[in-house]
């Protein structure tokens, strides 16, 4: 160890004890010794080892070589302690002695008479003195400056050779706000940069300091001694250590080595990281060997020494553990049902990109249209982990991610529910009782916060919850807080309620009330506690919930970090491993800490972002997500790209590192997600490594974009980047502002920030625009729901839920009785209430043959009239909430609450969407059968003309043609055959049995649960579940409407494969009419190609037949056989075409292509599209012609033309009528287009043109695609 004995000697023998001493209340751990003391500032003397000696030293000026000389002192210096000195290293990069004087100290008690104690200010000197020597040693430069706690002392020295004078403020050196103890504190300041204050180069030894406090910093307790007691700043290297000469690594990476002469010793840091010792509990006063470093390794696998540990049960706080702790604590004895947690890809919530919050899976019940067969049907408490996404909608931590230590897209949701069970006091008693008592936090650090009420709302102080509160805390720290903080609410409609937060006190020792709900990072919340008691009506008034709901929620990191007393939650155990790997990845220095002004060049910020990015990424695709361009997946391209360009840029990482991390994170996450296997991770991997090389092409094409406008600018004379092509580099290519500005400034320009903003502004004002529009047309097709209020009513009523088992049955016309009328004012009694005539109307049947949109399917059409057959209401829409149907239509003629209707389901109708849903499970086995167990359904969708069904492949060239047509193939020898369709509820554990049977991922499914089989009989199939030959036919969970034998569907055709995000596919496919409708126009066009190729080959005929194969509803596998044909056929005519003389395109062939531009512009036109894309493989329109059809008012829609005149090269024009050309610049729109391939262009408002060079292939349909979607 450094210099411990008094000859400096180096061997175990001659270290007698390093003892670990946990000071309870104070948090700390302080370390101290036999030879060189190691005490708490402010010890009492003897209170841990501090010899008593006599004598006095009056000279405190003569310091040599780091020792304090004291000649007139008997006993020598080496026997006692002048005072307590603290090291302290702060974040600004600096150190600090401090010397607290405590007033209750007696000097008698050191032997010295009150006349012989040094002052303090003589102390300070000392220990000044000596770090000046040390400073001086290792080539360093130090300037002091003396502070006390009300105000600072200015004492700049510059009597010691090579210092510096310190000119920075006095006011940000010491945090005394809130100091309670009883203390006078002085001390000095070396403002010597962290990133200077090392060894001489030679020796490559590094202090590295850790830094996890914002204000204050980490301890280490010295006590200051003669004889060169004090060891040498540089060759002391604090956990976790950074120096070359690193020995024996603890647990978890964490090391401390302290060296001199060549000898390591490595002892168990500050504070104590991974192994608890059972007797350490007993400390104060326990003690421990530090060894050898040959003897450290088992030595470090016995301890663990963290503040909160023994209240813990003596386990760990690990992150883990913490977790375990919460839920055994509910379920075990709290009595809750424990509820796996739902993907965090939502299923069955399309107003969720990803679950956001424990809450999600549970908005059924707080809605009220819980389904009867729901498995959460009868559960009352239920506690979970959930896994969250925040990073996009209401809830978006993206962009805070990195900047600071506590903010993620992905984390844990630790929550406890009660659905109209236990209320307020039960959750606030066992949240105290959780964390004080399992957890083991200080009570004195808790804050609570309760609603304070609110005029607007109407709602008065929350005095419930307060005085529960009381009993656990003083009213000090019971604060009330208004809506913003207290009340919480699921939307601008739905359930509601009053809030609790629990917030927590890090540092202690002070009265943080002021602090709670100030974003301060010291006093954070760690719990919120929502009272669901109310509903929020369309009209914004609250009501009372028929039945409580409790709502509860805290961060598993957050409070991970609290308990293992970290400032930051990526310094816990939870991150540690990933940034260790992320290390391994990219080399150099390690993970530190840093934030803000203080991490230089943002490699610690980039260390941050890619493990949190690689969390989330690594759950939502392993979820079922995959990064896309649209919805979630471009959220989750957003977050995969962010995380690479700061591994590259700022952590200097290799290309393809960001992928490699998904092992760790499915080692890291695994344990709490069983789900999150191995086989998961390895396909995770291969998404994320594809995804990261095409990011690494767009990146490639962005610098191409780039590099153009550069030129333009440089041409122009121009030093600002335009605001509005920053953002389409951020759009269009994933470059976020900052890379921008960095390249930029490289190049000598600068950003225009304004126009970027703006044009950010106005794209998410048409994301805003789109979204009220497809609200508007949710509303148009659902005008009416049953949400919670209206559910308990019908409850309260005595309204049994609809029986509509009848729905399984076909053409019978039931009778029933209207139970309940509904509009969007309420329930009425009558018809006649009804004042609005056009408004919708639902009603509520006792029974129903009617079914309702579920599973992917669309529901029922229909009629409901009176016995003699006269319509009474149109059926449009149906739909099912908590158990009751909602028929949907316009006004009825007549109907009255306890009337009699007729139902008349509109069959003809479900006989062209059952076959297609047959179809679909036949389809789903077939694809397995041909392509293997490795794909899983993704989602389905299941109309009267057509089906929808999304998979898990993960083929990058998607599915072949030979494979589509032995699918095909399949699936019609299944028509052919007519096999029997039958249905039947099952106890779920016995469908489960069943051998091959398919279910969606993540699904809930209720109990008892309904299989579908093709083929054998559901019956036959239950007599032998586990028999292997059921895999050779389908076997599903469903719930919808079938045919009663395959024949019926007739004919099926697929007509459609394609990919839709990374890994997965979409095919989309016909039965019945429309697949004989698609056979006969394949066999149509086929002829006009067999006619084509036996005559000379023409364009216009070509053109023709793209056409037609462009728009006609056909076959996927003849479809892909013509295209093939018909490219052959190009092939020659380029053949023909190069034989003629080199030269312009014809006048004829020019205005023919003109014509076929018209043509598509009226088709935009009559599709109500204020534009129009149009792409010519070929020379296409030129500019002079497009340019003179817009001057002549052949045009008032937006146009533009791409022509791909060879392979490699790519033309852009557009012409845009003055009406449009605000919303759609043709400059602008060339210059989207062709910035997606690498291309460039401009111009005005009214024309612009552009061309692209050495491009792929697809260009001419990727820039089209931009092109559409600018």
């Amino acid at each position: 160890m450094a210099r411990l004995g008094p000859n400096g000697g180096a061997m175990p023998g001659q270290l007698r004890h390093l003892r670990f001493v946990l000071d309870r209340e104070r948090q700390e751990v302080i370390m101290y010794s036999d030879d060189v003391m190691m005490v708490p500032a402010g010890a009492e003397p003897g209170q841990f080892g501090v010899p008593v000696g006599g004598g006095a030293c009056r000279d405190y000026s003569n310091v040599q070589n780091g020792s304090l000389v004291c000649p007139s002192v008997h006993p020598p210096v080496s026997e006692m302690h002048l005072r307590v000195v603290e090291l302290v290293v702060w974040p600004e990069a600096s150190l600090e002695v401090r010397c607290w004087h405590r007033q209750n100290i007696g000097s008698p008690a050191l032997g010295l008479k009150d006349s012989e104690v040094p002052p303090l200010e003589d102390q300070i000197r000392i220990a000044a003195n000596i770090l000046w020597q040390q400073a001086i040693q290792t080539e360093r430069k130090a300037a002091v400056q003396w502070e006390d706690s009300w105000g600072f002392l200015r004492a700049e020295r510059q009597d010691v050779p090579g210092a510096l004078a310190h000119s920075s403020s006095a006011g940000n050196l010491v945090d005394t706000e809130g100091m309670s103890r009883s203390q006078a504190l002085m001390g000095l300041r070396l403002n010597v940069p962290r990133d200077r204050f090392r060894k001489p180069a030679s020796t490559q030894q590094e202090l590295g300091w850790r830094q996890p406090l914002e204000r204050g910093g980490l301890r280490f307790n010295y006590g200051l001694k003669h004889d060169d007691g004090i060891w040498p700043l540089a060759d002391i290297a604090p956990w976790p250590a950074r120096a070359a000469h690193m020995a024996v690594p603890l647990p978890d990476g964490a090391r401390i080595s302290m060296r001199r002469n060549g000898d390591i010793w490595t002892c168990v840091p500050w504070p104590l990281r991974e192994h608890l010792q059972p007797h350490v509990p007993q400390l104060p006063g326990a003690l421990v060997d530090c060894r050898h470093e040959a003897e450290v390794s088992s030595f470090a696998e016995q301890l663990l020494l963290q503040p909160h540990a023994a209240r813990m049960g003596n386990a760990a706080a690990r992150g883990e553990k913490v977790r375990e702790a919460y839920i055994k604590f509910f379920v075990d004895k709290k009595k809750h049902d424990f509820v796996q947690s739902s993907p965090v890809v939502p299923l069955s919530d399309p107003t969720l990109l990803f679950a956001n919050a424990g809450m999600n899976q549970f908005k059924p019940i707080f809605l009220g249209q819980l389904e009867p067969n729901s498995p959460l049907q009868g559960v009352t408490r239920a506690a979970n982990s959930q896994k969250c996404i925040r990073a996009g909608g209401k809830h978006n931590d993206l962009d805070d991610v990195g900047k600071d230590v506590y903010h993620h897209t992905f984390f844990e949701m630790l929550g406890n529910w009660s659905f109209g069970d236990y209320f307020k006091e039960e959750a606030i008693d066992w949240a105290w009782e959780l964390l004080t008592e399992v957890y083991g936090l200080d009570e004195e650090r808790l804050y609570a916060s309760y609603f304070g009420g609110d005029e607007e709302l109407g709602l008065p102080e929350d005095l419930e919850a307060k005085e529960l509160w009381l009993r656990h805390l003083p009213e000090s720290r019971v604060l009330p807080f208004g809506k913003k903080d207290n009340f919480w609410e699921m939307g601008a409609t739905g359930p509601c309620g009053p809030c609790s937060e629990l917030h927590y006190d890090r540092l202690g020792s002070r009265d943080a009330a002021a602090l709670v709900n100030a974003d301060d990072p010291d006093v954070i919340e760690i719990w919120n506690l929502v009272f669901m008691q109310f509903f929020r009506g369309d009209d914004g008034r609250l009501t009372e919930l028929p039945n409580r709901h409790i709502d509860t929620g805290m961060g598993l990191e957050r409070v991970t970090s609290v308990l293992q007393d970290m400032r930051s939650n990526y310094d816990t155990d939870i991150f540690g491993p990933l940034l260790a790997a992320v290390h391994d990845l990219v080399g150099g220095e390690p993970y530190e800490g840093r934030v803000g002004a203080d991490d230089v060049g943002m490699r610690d910020t980039a260390y941050r972002i890619v493990v949190d990015h690689a969390r989330t990424l690594t759950m939502a695709v392993a979820d079922g997500a995959t990064p896309s361009s649209e919805g979630r997946g471009y959220v989750l391209r957003r977050i995969l790209r962010r995380a690479v360009r700061y591994g590259r840029s700022k952590l200097d990482a290799p290309p393809g590192f960001f992928s490699k991390l998904v092992p760790k994170v499915v080692e890291s996450l695994s344990p709490g997600f069983p789900d999150l296997t191995k086989a998961a991770g390895e396909r995770v991997q291969g998404i994320l490594q594809d995804e990261e090389v095409a990011f690494d092409r767009t990146v490639d094409r962005g610098m191409q974009f780039f590099d153009g406008l550069k030129a333009e600018l440089e041409k122009e004379g121009a030093k600002v980047v335009p605001g509005d092509q920053a953002f389409l580099l951020y759009d269009s290519h994933g470059f976020p502002l900052d890379l921008t500005e960095q390249m930029a400034l490289e190049s000598g320009l600068s950003v225009d920030i304004a126009g970027f903003e703006a044009a950010m502004e106005q794209q998410k004002e048409r994301s805003r625009a789109a979204l009220r529009e497809q609200q508007a047309q949710e509303q148009g097709l659902r005008p009416l729901q049953l949400v919670a209020e209206q559910t308990a009513w019908l409850s309260d009523e005595k309204i049994p839920v609809t029986d509509d088992l009848k729905k399984y049955t076909w053409n019978i016309r039931p009778s029933a009785r209207v139970e309940a009328i509904y509009t969007q004012q309420g329930f009425v009694n009558s018809s006649a209430e009804i004042k609005d005539q056009s408004a919708s109307v639902g009603i509520v049947l006792n029974t129903s043959p009617f079914y309702a949109e579920a599973g992917g399917q669309v529901g029922d059409l229909g009629l409901l009239t009176n016995e003699d057959g006269e319509e009474l209401m149109k059926v449009k829409v149906v739909q099912v909430f908590a158990g009751y149907v909602l028929h949907v239509g316009p006004m009825p003629v007549t109907c009255a609450v306890g009337d009699e209707v007729f139902c008349e389901v509109d069959y003809e109708h479900r006989s062209k969407v059952a076959p297609n849903h047959t179809m679909t499970h036949v389809l789903n086995w077939a694809l397995r059968e041909v392509l293997g167990d490795g794909l899983d359904q993704r989602g389905s969708l299941v109309t009267a003309d057509r089906l929808r069904f999304d998979f898990s492949y993960e083929a990058s060239s998607g599915v072949s043609v030979a494979d589509l047509e032995k699918v095909e193939t399949l699936v019609q020898k299944t028509v052919d055959a007519g096999l029997p369709v039958t249905s039947k509820e099952v106890a779920l554990a016995d469908a489960q049995a069943i051998y091959g049977l398919r279910a969606m991922a993540g699904e809930a499914y209720p109990d008892p649960v309904r299989v579908v089989t093709v083929g054998s009989p559901i019956e036959e199939v239950l007599q032998s579940p586990g028999a292997e030959k059921w895999r050779a036919q389908s076997v599903e969970f469903c719930g919808g409407t079938h045919i009663a034998t395959t024949s019926e569907a007739k004919h099926f055709v697929l007509l459609e494969e394609k990919g839709i995000a990374k890994g997965v596919r979409r095919i989309f496919a016909a039965t019945g009419a429309v697949a004989e409708t698609a056979l006969e126009e394949a066999q149509r066009v086929e002829k006009r190609m067999n006619e084509l190729e036996s005559s000379s080959v023409e364009e216009d005929a070509l053109m023709a037949l793209q056409k037609d194969l462009d728009s006609l509803v056909l076959p996927a596998v003849p479809k892909s056989q013509l295209r093939d044909r018909l490219g052959e056929l190009r092939k020659q005519l380029k053949k023909k075409q190069k034989k003629k003389k080199k030269g312009k395109v014809s006048k004829e062939e020019q205005a023919a292509a003109l014509t076929e531009l018209k043509e598509a512009v009226a088709e935009a036109k009559s599709l109500g599209k204020n534009f129009c894309v149009k792409t010519f493989q070929g020379a296409g329109v030129d500019g002079k012609s497009l340019r003179e059809a817009a001057q002549g008012g052949e045009f008032d829609i937006a146009v533009m033309v791409l022509n791909q005149p060879s392979p490699k090269a790519l033309e852009c024009l557009a012409a845009v009528p003055e009406a449009l050309q605000s919303e759609k610049a043709a400059g602008k729109w060339v210059q989207a287009a062709l910035a997606t391939v690498g291309g460039k262009g401009g111009g005005q408002a009214a024309f612009a043109q552009g061309a692209a060079k050495g491009v792929e292939e697809e260009a001419l349909q990727v820039a089209a695609e931009a092109a559409r979607n600018f």
